[in-house]
């Protein structure tokens, strides 16, 4: 699954107005479309992998994540904080950009594949930054879209 098909502009909160890690996974846990009762298992599951390893990996970014029973397909949600939020990340600052990235426990292939898709989109500095200043979902979504179509090119 590609980042544009994975991160419709319904699935990004911006702004993410959170205070904290568990805010921010909350918010953006909410938007997904996931049983409630899932919701909860899929919530222990992401702070049980936040707890053994930060996923603050520096730059501004973090990327709470999980692979659960039961969730149909994957799923990634993204959060754009101006304010910033701790995760403990590696390199002591907050994160800005918290991509939340749920899957099956079945689904390791796809979630790995995601991932690096993800990082692709990460580690272009300036994208990143123009991703931390959107105002609107659509404004992130239209970033995610380019990154995408410049993938799909090589």
């Amino acid at each position: 699954m590609d980042l544009l098909d994975a991160l419709p502009a319904a699935r990004i909160v911006a702004p993410l107005e959170a205070a904290s890690r568990d805010e921010a996974v909350d918010a953006l846990l909410a938007i997904l479309p996931i049983r409630p009762e899932l919701r909860t298992v899929v919530r222990r599951a992401v702070f049980e992998r936040e707890d053994e390893l930060t996923t603050g990996i520096g730059g501004g970014v973090a990327i709470p994540h999980a692979r659960v029973a039961g969730v149909p397909t994957l799923f990634l949600a993204l959060g754009i904080a101006p304010r910033g939020v701790d995760f403990h990340a590696i390199d002591g600052r907050p994160a800005h950009l918290v991509f939340l990235c749920v899957a099956g426990a079945e689904q390791s292939r796809e979630h790995a594949a995601l991932l690096a898709n993800l990082c692709s989109l990460l580690n272009d500095t300036a994208r990143r930054d123009r991703l931390a200043g959107c105002r609107s979902a659509g404004e992130a979504a239209a970033i995610v879209a380019s990154c995408a179509a410049a993938r799909a090119r090589r």
